[in-house]
């Protein structure tokens, strides 16, 4: 349970702090700068990815059912 709760706490954690960064990025684009678009390329969809795939082994490690996710 404890495992669960500090899972949930630090994806939250990582999730609200990148969500500022995509927040304040696609505010700018409009008149992106190219670390604007740098950001985006480079650092948002390996970082879905990464996320995605952690949050997976996280899951299973936790013996979370496969089928659940």
């Amino acid at each position: 349970m404890h495992e669960r709760v500090l899972f949930l706490s630090v994806n939250f954690a990582i999730a609200a702090h990148f969500g500022a960064r995509v927040t304040v990025a696609f505010r700018r684009l409009r008149n992106p700068t190219r670390w604007d678009l740098l950001f985006i390329k480079f650092g948002l969809v390996p970082l879905c990815f990464v996320t995605f795939q952690f949050s997976k082994l996280a899951m299973i490690t936790l013996g979370v059912p496969q089928t659940q996710f």
